[in-house]
């Protein structure tokens, strides 16, 4: 139109950037905006509102398979700073990780109040639940099909993105 009517000539280029500056210069009837329902987001972690009150752990593998060899990470995770108490990297997922993890955070932050974990079969065995009884320590296992209550599952997500960068 601008070509036709004021003999003037614009690049595409110089177009779009014009049309993208000012959307009503569109020609084109514009379609209905369709509003998308905000998802229920659910509850989230319990927060915590003093130190060691809620800890967070969970094993998950790695997509790194380095020479082949499938590997698990292990972490525990404090609830109000997001430190990470103690971890490990093994190539199974024995119900022995667990303690030893344990045992490395608490040679170096003491005990803490609450464990949170999914219902993987490391967290329901027998001696899990005879370590946690004998170290004072509630645990809780969030509802099945809802990892958004364990707040390791962000930790694990920026493990993954890390890895994909150094691919």
């Amino acid at each position: 139109y601008l070509e036709k009517d004021s003999r003037i000539y614009l690049g595409e280029t110089t177009i779009r950037k014009i049309m993208a500056l000012n959307p009503r210069l569109h020609l084109a009837p514009q379609r209905p905006i369709a509003v998308a329902e905000a998802r229920d987001r659910g509850e989230g972690p319990p927060k915590s509102s003093r130190p060691f009150e809620h800890t967070f752990l969970d094993i998950r593998y790695l997509d790194a398979k380095p020479a082949g060899v499938q590997l698990y990470s292990t972490l525990l995770l404090e609830g109000l700073s997001r430190t990470i108490l103690a971890g490990s990297l093994t190539t199974g997922q024995e119900v022995g990780v667990i303690p030893h993890v344990y045992f490395q955070a608490l040679l170096r932050w003491g005990l803490w109040e609450e464990v949170i974990s999914d219902h993987g079969g490391q967290f329901i065995s027998h001696d899990w639940v005879r370590v946690n009884r004998r170290l004072g320590i509630h645990h809780v296992m969030y509802e099945k099909g809802k990892p958004r209550r364990n707040l390791i599952e962000s930790q694990f997500g920026i493990q993954a993105r890390l890895g994909e960068c150094t691919e």
